[in-house]
């Protein structure tokens, strides 16, 4: 007897069933979800990773820890909104400052030191230089 016996079952059925067998054993296996979020955590703020964060997988570039990385990082943000915070609210006395530094005799001279060794440099090149300079006599008021 070669009688052959057809069952048809619907796919999504048998696939529901067997996603949801999958499903219970990946939670059953997983254990405590708190112990497993912790350890997850730990891991994740434990690697080490470059001083841009990313893991590379390399020794060499890998010596940071990731909190580590996260709050240097955020140290650094913040040190810089400061400074540029505390430089807009005293940008007058540091344009006056620099003002007075770029006034003094010594510094005159860098100027025209470093114009004409740039000057000389760039007649030097196979480029063209258009170079204007406009030069006010210096009153003494002593």
């Amino acid at each position: 007897m070669n009688d052959v016996v057809s069952m048809k079952i619907d796919e999504s059925l048998v696939k529901d069933i067997v996603g949801k067998q999958v499903q219970a054993a990946v939670v059953a296996q997983l254990g405590d979800p708190a112990k497993m979020i912790e350890q997850a955590v730990q891991c994740v703020l434990n690697r080490k990773v470059d001083s841009n964060g990313r893991h590379r997988n390399d020794r060499y570039y890998d010596k940071y820890d990731y909190l580590e990385m996260l709050a240097t990082d955020c140290i650094h943000k913040a040190a810089e909104k400061a400074l540029k915070d505390w430089l807009n609210e005293n940008a007058d006395k540091v344009a006056e400052a620099v003002k007075k530094e770029m006034s003094k005799p010594s510094r005159s001279k860098m100027f025209a030191i470093a114009l004409a060794n740039s000057v000389r440099e760039s007649l030097s090149t196979s480029w063209n230089i258009t170079c204007n300079l406009n030069l006010k006599e210096k009153k003494n008021d002593y």
